[in-house]
């Protein structure tokens, strides 16, 4: 049951810090006797064989969607099939409202609702890879310097460039104006980026409160990027995985 439909005091459980501790202990106990596989990743997936990899992550998060009055069905089937939300996770959808705004409530649940320590924001046209939630998350423990990273996706007009933009100025109507990346700008691994599509971002909580309630806004140009100039604005770096390669639903590339 979405949030929407929950009554004001009607809140799910929040995660117990000690129960995920008594969880991971217990799964490495059962590494060490070997019960089951070393899953565990590093930032780059390197020496693991990815199709044994159980889809189990102690971390709460909270996965913020806001979907549009069309589900893509292939999205859905992705969903279900491939991401596994656990069941100490946090859940927050809003559908059929203007995108700025649903994403705007989302984020406002989460600061008010949440115990998460992260918010994955994930557009309902965005289809990532397998475990990309690990990736990200493995970001996040190596440096403390990553509290905001994403994956990336092309945009649905031709020619179909990286949704990921330069910082260029603010025109005299206080426009926030960006510079789209080109082809053989796409890197590899762990980058700094000064701007993002918000279609798959994983946000640490100090971020989301250092932004405020209501970080989106169609005013001074899209709403994701005038979120990254919040986010920098704030004092936090942008960061894009370029390795996590997600599909946009309805575009032919990869």
């Amino acid at each position: 049951m979405s949030r929407r439909h929950r009554r004001k005091n009607d809140k799910a459980p929040a995660s117990s810090p000690v129960g995920v501790e008594r969880i991971s202990q217990a799964l490495e106990e059962m590494r060490q006797r070997g019960e089951m596989p070393d899953t565990r990743m590093d930032a780059r997936n390197e020496g693991i064989d990815r199709t044994d990899i159980r889809m189990l992550r102690v971390n709460p998060i909270c996965w913020g969607i806001p979907f549009d009055e069309v589900v893509f069905a292939k999205w859905v089937k992705h969903m279900l099939g491939r991401i596994r939300i656990q069941p100490w996770d946090d859940s927050n959808f809003a559908g059929s409202t203007y995108l700025p705004d649903a994403r705007n409530l989302i984020h406002s649940r989460f600061l008010e609702e949440s115990k998460c320590e992260f918010l994955m924001m994930l557009d309902s046209d965005v289809l990532p890879p397998p475990g990309f939630e690990h990736v990200l998350m493995k970001h996040m423990e190596a440096n403390p310097e990553v509290r905001m990273v994403g994956g990336w996706y092309r945009k649905k007009d031709h020619p179909y460039p990286p949704v990921v933009y330069h910082w260029d100025k603010v025109d005299e109507n206080h426009i926030e104006l960006w510079m789209q990346y080109r082809e053989d700008e796409i890197g590899q691994g762990l980058a700094q980026v000064d701007g993002a599509g918000a279609g798959c971002w994983l946000m640490h909580r100090s971020v989301a409160e250092a932004i405020g309630p209501k970080p989106y806004n169609m005013n001074q140009g899209g709403e994701d990027l005038h979120l990254c100039t919040k986010v920098t604005a704030a004092g936090f770096k942008m960061w894009i995985d370029w390795d996590i390669r997600c599909a946009h639903a309805g575009v032919a590339v990869a």
